[in-house]
């Protein structure tokens, strides 16, 4: 005769990136189906994280399987729920892992990468335009913003101030607001002109912001 299939196991999807998450924040929680294929009854399911990265990922609440108290009957299946948690930058791999015995065992391979937040910097941090008749326009001031940290968004450039309007943006600079995104160790140029429409000393500030940034 032919004999009874024994436990079978097995996880889905096999892989699964969790993305690109920053350092200290969490994934969105991927959910994992494990399935007895085979015709008996597994033993009580074993569930861990396997490899030197396990300590970046974990396993979140709501999941159906239970480590050390769910078993399978035949063509039935179960779930685990997983985020990834990084606390360094750069790319972490980490296996999910599920026994039985009767069963087999079945893996899952995560991958993710942690990442750094932008930190953008402006130099000059001040600077003083020499004397400018009302009506006329100083010479343009050249400000850099660098970003020694990981992506920042989208820049976003104004002048802020109560005498902001007596200065201005103009063209001829590399950022662009809305629109230039800097990537880890780059830069770009910010140009201003002092343009004062009546006397008295005039000051006002650059504001450089980005999400993230």
């Amino acid at each position: 005769g032919i004999g009874a299939r024994g436990a079978e196991l097995t996880v889905t999807p096999e892989a699964e990136d969790l993305g690109a998450i920053l350092v200290g924040d969490r994934s969105a929680t991927i959910s994992f189906t494990v399935t007895n294929a085979g015709g008996a009854v597994t033993g009580l399911l074993d569930i861990d994280l396997a490899g030197d990265d396990a300590g970046e990922f974990a396993f979140s609440p709501g999941g159906t399987c239970i480590s050390g108290v769910t078993s399978l009957a035949a063509d039935s299946s179960c779930t685990i729920l997983v985020e990834f948690a990084p606390t360094i930058v750069g790319e972490r791999l980490a296996l999910l892992k599920v026994r039985a015995t009767p069963g087999d065992v079945a893996t899952a391979t995560l991958s993710g990468a942690g990442t750094g937040a932008a930190m953008l910097t402006l130099t000059p941090a001040s600077l003083e335009f020499d004397p400018v008749a009302v009506g006329a326009a100083s010479v343009p001031a050249l400000f850099t913003v660098m970003n020694p940290g990981a992506d920042s968004g989208p820049l976003a450039i104004e002048l802020t101030g109560a005498d902001a309007a007596h200065f201005a943006i103009i063209a001829g600079g590399t950022c662009i607001n809305g629109a230039t995104i800097l990537g880890a160790g780059s830069s770009c140029t910010v140009l201003v002109e002092h343009a004062p429409t009546t006397a008295c000393a005039k000051s006002a500030a650059i504001s450089i912001s980005a999400t993230p940034g």
